[in-house]
């Protein structure tokens, strides 16, 4: 029988022994402490995670369910664990406009956040068989790029310049998340999927 996340304590539980508070699934026990929460106006979801439309919004201390961020089965305790890094959006400018400059005020204005997110073992295995398409990709383009400048053939070139991008792509679109934003507290999270999400409560600015 599949098993759900308490909101107050983020442990699992059988669904009968659930209940359903403020669009979220609350541990009988911890039911009282729950509801503390809410009449104080600051009700705190499992682990500090919340959902905005899309997106998953997490607090630097979180704790995931023990589900699988992809496709929400239970994980059995296995974590991915993952930096995530933002930059600013005026950042890509100043890195077009001169490259030093950029990447000078990239590493002041930096965020950065660690999280470990919970992968079934379908999605490790799609994830593990994408970095290594990408790799041999990126680095048979980066080959091929290179003997096509040596030989000045163009058309080797130009084919080991779109492996090299493919690569890069293939490698993007691998990894399981993704960063939208990070402030000194939270974490915007990209590419949760939706059953998962229906899981956490309603973010609110301020929570």
């Amino acid at each position: 029988m599949n098993s759900t996340t308490c909101a107050e304590c983020g442990r699992t539980f059988p669904p009968d022994e659930l209940v359903r508070l403020q669009n979220s699934w609350v541990w009988a026990a911890c039911k009282p402490i729950f509801l503390q929460r809410m009449l104080e106006g600051a009700p705190q979801p499992a682990g500090g995670l919340w959902r905005s439309g899309k997106v998953l919004v997490a607090a630097r201390e979180a704790t995931f369910p023990d589900r699988c961020v992809k496709c929400n089965v239970p994980v059995q305790g296995w974590r991915l664990k993952r930096n995530l890094y933002w930059y600013p959006p005026y950042v890509i400018v100043l890195v077009l406009l001169s490259w030093l400059i950029g990447l000078i005020v990239a590493m002041i204005v930096r965020k950065s956040a660690r999280v470990e997110i919970g992968l079934c073992e379908l999605h490790r295995v799609r994830r593990v068989r994408g970095m290594v398409i990408g790799t041999v990709v990126l680095i048979s383009g980066f080959v091929l790029l290179i003997v096509g400048f040596s030989m000045d053939k163009g058309w080797l070139a130009l084919v080991g310049f779109v492996a090299l991008i493919s690569g890069i792509v293939v490698l993007v679109k691998t990894a399981p998340i993704s960063v939208k934003k990070i402030d000194d507290k939270f974490v915007w999270i990209n590419g949760v999927c939706r059953p998962f999400l229906e899981m956490l409560p309603e973010w609110r600015q301020g929570a």
